[in-house]
């Protein structure tokens, strides 16, 4: 996993964080696009038959709202209540949900849904063969297109794309 590091001129510092030679890494973003690699993440699929059923049971989020267009943020949590992860639910396709969180919450994640994994006919898998990176700046789309073959969304309808010309001000905010 790490030649793309190496690639992107980074250096595993440790197993949460990566180092970039950059002089201002943010004054990096507003003048290019920066690479970002989120080693502090980790991806858990729940996939089979009832996987759906078994998120819903599991989850404080609504299962049917990760449609492959929206990601809902969802926390798992004992029958007493006490959180044991957040995370954020994608539906890969109608049987395979893979859940974003951190790299430290994955197992032990994987390791209480596995005890209803079997009721549902789910299998659960900590993806360690994928890497999660970000990518920041005003070519993001293009880099996305053309280094990684992947086409973002329209920056039309999402507001994080387009350029915002509202920033913090002391007096009342003006919304975006």
């Amino acid at each position: 996993m790490s030649d793309w590091m190496t690639a992107l001129g980074g250096r595993r510092v440790s197993d949460e964080r990566v180092e970039f030679d950059t002089p201002d890494p943010a004054r990096a973003a507003l003048e290019g696009t920066v690479t970002s690699p989120l080693v502090h993440l980790a991806m858990l699929d729940v996939a089979g038959a009832g996987a759906a059923k078994l998120l819903q049971g599991q989850t404080s989020a609504q299962v049917e709202l990760a449609d492959g267009h929206f990601a809902p943020l969802t926390s798992f949590c004992t029958a007493k209540g006490r959180m044991l992860a957040n995370a954020q639910l994608l539906r890969i396709t109608p049987e395979r949900y893979r859940l974003i969180l951190h790299r430290g919450l994955a197992q032990p994640l994987r390791q209480h849904l596995a005890k209803f994994a079997p009721f549902y006919k789910c299998e659960l898998q900590v993806r360690d063969d994928l890497a999660l990176v970000g990518l920041i700046g005003r070519e993001a789309q293009a880099l996305a297109e053309v280094r990684c073959d992947l086409v973002p969304p329209d920056s039309g309808t999402r507001r994080a794309m387009k350029p915002c010309s509202c920033l913090p001000t002391r007096g009342p905010s003006r919304g975006c």
